[in-house]
């Protein structure tokens, strides 16, 4: 009767272990190989605590038998071969569990790689626009930097202190940055660099006011690029001309570059 009914429960797993294989094949074509692996090994761990449990029971089976001279032959024959199946499908599964593991460590590997590529694009990306006094889009930047990477000490620190400097210290303040990034960015001819010239001193001077370097920066990029490149694009059309204003033009030129 032991005998007998240790064949019926080996009998069990076998059909158990072709469903599971049915799953699994499904999992690995309509899931990812993350699922199909956490899938896998549960089952594996319980396939491998069953066959040590019921070989450990055949072998006492076959002992008793012989003790008793039972003629079990016929049914452990049988309960051997489910054992060897048995053996046979976690060889497979173990060998599948190799592969999925290699083929997660290859994509996490690669995808570690690609994001640690992408924050340092980012990283760089945000010099950048400290450098250009751009700092809402630095502040952006650091803020993508912060969602991607989980907490990091060293861009908290950053952006934190960017955030604290970058805070208007009222409707003054305020207006004098509106005037560093909207209207003194904009001037295109000497004419602009000759009416807005007095006001972007003036909103310089808020801004020094304020303890804020940050507005001042941008005040002083477009002064030195694009102010001073009108005005020496002026210089040499009024010295093609040989005109008589030329001297003039020599002193306006020193004072704004000066300035």
């Amino acid at each position: 009767m032991d005998a007998r009914r240790e064949r019926r429960a080996l009998h069990h797993i076998v059909l158990r272990l072709v469903e599971q294989n049915r799953q699994l094949r499904a999992l690995l074509t309509e899931t990812t190989n993350r699922e199909a692996l956490e899938h896998l090994q549960i089952g594996l761990e319980r396939l491998d605590d069953e066959h040590k449990l019921h070989a450990a029971e055949v072998s006492r089976l076959r002992a008793a038998g012989q003790k008793l001279n039972a003629d079990l032959g016929p049914i452990l024959k049988e309960c051997d071969e489910s054992l060897a199946n048995v053996r046979g499908v976690r060889d497979r599964l173990q060998e599948l569990e190799r592969q999925l593991k290699a083929d997660r460590e290859r994509v996490e590997g690669s995808d570690a790689l690609g994001k640690r590529d992408a924050v340092s694009a980012l990283i760089e990306k945000a010099k950048l626009h400290l450098a250009e006094a751009e700092y809402d889009q630095a502040i952006e930047t650091y803020r993508q930097i912060m969602n991607e990477t989980g907490e990091r000490a060293d861009i908290r620190k950053k952006l934190e202190e960017l955030e604290e400097a970058w805070k208007p210290k009222g409707p003054e303040h305020e207006g004098a940055r509106r005037f560093a990034y909207s209207v003194w960015p904009k001037i295109v001819n000497f004419e602009d660099v000759r009416t807005q010239l007095p006001e972007a001193r003036q909103q310089f001077e808020v801004c020094k006011s304020q303890g804020d370097r940050l507005t001042t920066k941008k005040l002083y990029l477009v002064a030195t690029r694009q102010a001073t490149t009108i005005l020496l694009d002026e210089f040499e059309n009024v010295k093609k001309s040989d005109s008589d204003v030329l001297p003039l033009m020599n002193r306006q030129l020193e004072k704004a570059i000066m300035n």
